[in-house]
């Protein structure tokens, strides 16, 4: 062991960082940001900030592969021998420190203080930072890492050319079997909270199968990135290309049922959705209100869960078509795309059949500008990457025309007041009283209905500005109308009154 207490030397003493048990997460990742912010001041060229930038990348890699590099050691020092057990507190030590202890005995009641998502960010957290120690782990020579870690870390070495020969030459073989195996049984020990998280049955209903989604997603995009390894071509070792094939079959194995698990829980979901409009009135009915249905806010946010993690659920979808489990009706040849497209085509029929059963043809038309128009801003990042034509032309046409028809359904008959004569029972009644009382019946109305967005509710009182104040501007100045009950400015700022509730 003498040798390899060599190989730690210099700039990654075992002891210092080891004993100090100062490395976590944040703190690292803590420190390397603030150092990039610092470092990318305003004063800097682009040359210097791009620099800059590769240095912290540099020490971002050097620190985390440093740090379980010194645990590797620690975890076989024990028996003096990388062939034997390690000592598993050094295991339990670092996910401690890592903050999630609680993964080597996932289902005994350890997770109780975590939410399901929150533990899966975690536990994806903590691959990464298991998948980074790798780095340049299973290939002989550094210059081989351009394929794995990008040019920032390439253009960072080559910066680093004037180091001594001992802090730049390959690690020796036995220091990266010894790291390979470490990080082989740290492996072992994360993996078991994927088939507890696939095994669980969610409660709360639709919620509840978000959640679990959510989690699911994250699980499974680690998985996927962790299964970037390199190939071992290169490698010379047949004990490191062993432990390699290991780790990806085992990594392999946890996608699959992850993935599997996803798209179950897609179906589900779904299937869920579709009772629930149909039968359950929470779900089926708006409830009196215009403002933005539990429907479109749910499906939006399962649209966007499904688009952060698009690069892991695009093949899970395309799976799903090969094995006819799914039919993209829309785009065959890009199935996830249909797939978001049909989602958000459904919500928009059920909220049109929703809106039938408001008795209230002003309630009605704005009941679906304020949900079109929320499902247009929470969408805004899929633009261009799903919708297209659909989503650019489409959506924005629809808000039109239901705002034009509220316009028309709501303030038409009271402008039409002004072009008119009607004889009362009692005697003859003005267009101007006519309307100066229909204006105040719409008014004291929709004063109190609801439009949350602050953007669409100045849009709306506009729009509704522009049609009534010049209608009324003519007709006093065509008739000559001095003294009016209702002056053009108070007119302007009751309409800017407007939905407030």
């Amino acid at each position: 062991m003498e040798g390899m207490d060599s190989q730690y030397g210099g700039r990654w003493g075992c002891r210092d960082t080891v004993e100090s048990n100062s490395y976590t997460i944040s703190s690292s990742s803590g420190t390397f940001s603030t150092a990039y912010t610092s470092a990318s001041d305003s004063r800097m060229s682009p040359a210097e900030a791009a620099a800059t930038h590769s240095d912290v990348v540099w020490e971002q890699v050097v620190d985390k592969k440093g740090r379980a590099k010194c645990l590797a050691q620690e975890f076989f020092a024990g028996n003096g021998s990388i062939d034997g057990a390690g000592d598993m507190h050094v295991m339990e030590k670092w996910f401690t420190q890592l903050g999630v202890e609680w993964v080597i005995r996932p289902a005994a009641g350890e997770l109780h203080h975590h939410t399901l998502s929150n533990a899966a960010r975690q536990w994806s957290r903590v691959l990464d930072e298991i998948d980074s120690s790798m780095t340049g782990l299973f290939v002989d020579s550094y210059w081989e890492i351009s394929e794995i870690a990008g040019m920032d870390v390439v253009s960072a070495w080559e910066k680093e050319l004037d180091v001594t020969e001992s802090e730049t030459q390959v690690d020796s073989t036995i220091v990266r079997l010894q790291l390979a195996r470490f990080i082989h049984e740290a492996m072992l020990r994360m993996c078991p909270f994927v088939d507890y998280i696939v095994a669980l049955n969610p409660i709360h209903g639709v919620p509840g199968l978000y959640d679990m989604l959510d989690a699911l997603l994250h699980v499974h995009g680690a998985l996927s990135t962790a299964l970037r390894l390199p190939s071992t071509r290169s490698v010379a070792s047949s004990e490191l290309k062993r432990v390699h094939g290991e780790m990806v079959s085992l990594l392999t194995e946890k996608q699959g049922k992850a993935g599997e698990a996803v798209w179950t829980t897609m179906e589900e979901i779904w299937t869920r959705i579709l009772k629930s409009v149909d039968t359950d009135d929470s779900w089926r009915d708006p409830k009196g209100s215009s403002g933005i249905h539990k429907l479109t806010i749910f499906l939006t946010s399962y649209i966007k869960l499904l688009y952060t993690h698009h690069w892991s659920v695009a093949p899970i979808v395309s799976e799903a078509v090969r094995l006819g489990n799914y039919v993209a009706r829309i785009d065959s040849n890009r199935p996830f795309r249909s797939l978001i497209i049909e989602t958000n085509m459904f919500l928009e029929e059920k909220l049109a059949q929703m809106s039938l059963l408001f008795p209230d043809q002003s309630f009605r038309f704005l009941f679906l500008v304020n949900n079109s128009y929320f499902i247009w801003e929470e969408l805004t990042e899929l633009r261009d990457f799903v919708w297209e034509s659909h989503m650019e032309y489409s959506v924005p046409s629809k808000i039109e025309n239901y705002l034009q028809s509220y316009l028309h359904v709501s303030w038409a008959p009271v402008l039409s007041c002004l072009s008119c004569n009607t004889t009362f029972f009692l005697g003859r009644s003005t267009p101007l009283c006519k309307f100066e009382s229909e204006f105040m019946r719409t008014y004291t109305t929709q004063k109190l209905w609801k439009v949350p967005d602050p953007t669409m509710r100045g849009m709306l009182r506009k729009a509704i500005v522009e049609r009534v104040v010049p209608e009324y501007r003519k007709y006093m100045e065509n008739n000559n109308v001095t003294t009016p009950r209702i002056t053009l400015q108070e007119l302007e700022e009751m309409l800017q009154e407007l939905f407030e509730g």
